[in-house]
């Protein structure tokens, strides 16, 4: 009787202590901040108009914007692009960037490279 509750007793304790790790790391994972995407080193985040006036302080100029939306032209790997950065409708914090390179050629090898630059 004694060995069953003893069994027990270290089950129990086993998956309290189990379950605890397991919560302090889903804990550690949510608040990383590390590791937020970036686009030309500055973190996609925050306001759209800030993160605009960034790109334009390193060379890139501004063809359209409203609340949502900036159109900005600029160079980028050497190569002209557009990029277009979108933020929330409520607040207004960015959430995805688009960059569109203009290419005469159409090969895969070089639409390989220009993407892995």
């Amino acid at each position: 009787m004694k060995t069953i509750m003893k069994t027990k007793r270290t089950i129990l304790t086993s998956v309290l202590l189990l379950l605890c790790i397991l919560a302090f790391s889903q804990v550690q994972l949510v608040y990383e901040t590390n590791n937020h995407l970036k686009f030309n080193d500055i973190q996609i985040d925050g306001d759209i108009n800030a993160f605009s006036e960034k790109l334009v302080k390193q060379g890139f100029k501004i063809t359209l914007r409203n609340e949502t939306l900036s159109g900005l032209e600029g160079n980028l790997f050497g190569k002209e692009c557009g990029v277009n950065v979108y933020g929330t409708e409520k607040t207004n914090t960015v959430y995805m960037v688009i960059v569109s390179f203009e290419s005469e050629k159409i090969e895969w090898q070089a639409l390989k490279k220009l993407y892995f630059d």
